[in-house]
């Protein structure tokens, strides 16, 4: 068991176990976890001052950045060029003055089917026939945080692979 299992227990850490939403990725694209800890339901993060960390959950292995490859960035971890390996747990620690709190986010990391263009794994939306209606991008949350940082970001869309 790595080392840092055994002192987050010795901190009476509260462990929020492993979030119930999934990150899904191919090889090469970007990925981002992001902790739900740093919420008003956890602890007011405003007035309170706390440090966040990440955590390979097999390894015990802090998370850091890695120029091409991963950044961390708070309460996200973005890996920037996704590989088979990655797939896994990762666990966010936040720690305040008296308090410390975890929980984990699954990344799955699937291969495309040969010949395929499409995604493993698939978002759908219902568009009802004959009125005018709208696509939501499932990538909206990625955008979001990316304006967050200052960091312009285009979608391209595409009807059956072009």
């Amino acid at each position: 068991m790595p080392e840092i299992w055994a002192r987050l227990a010795q901190e009476r850490c509260t462990d929020y176990k492993l979030q119930f939403e999934r990150v899904f990725s191919v090889p090469g694209d970007a990925a981002m976890l992001n902790s739900t800890l740093l919420s008003p339901d956890v602890l007011n993060y405003t007035a309170v001052p706390y440090n966040i960390t990440w955590y390979n959950s097999k390894t015990g292995q802090e998370m850091s950045n890695q120029t091409g490859r991963i950044l961390v960035l708070g309460e996200t971890l973005w890996f920037l060029n996704t590989t088979l390996e990655d797939a896994g747990e990762y666990t966010t620690v936040l720690r305040t003055p008296l308090s410390c709190f975890m929980q984990s986010t699954k990344l799955v990391v699937d291969t495309p089917n040969a010949g395929e263009c499409e995604r493993p794994q698939k978002t759908s939306q219902e568009l009802t026939d004959g009125v005018a209606d709208h696509l939501n991008c499932p990538l909206g949350e990625y955008i979001y945080k990316l304006e967050s940082y200052r960091i312009t970001s285009s979608i391209q869309w595409y009807k059956g692979c072009e």
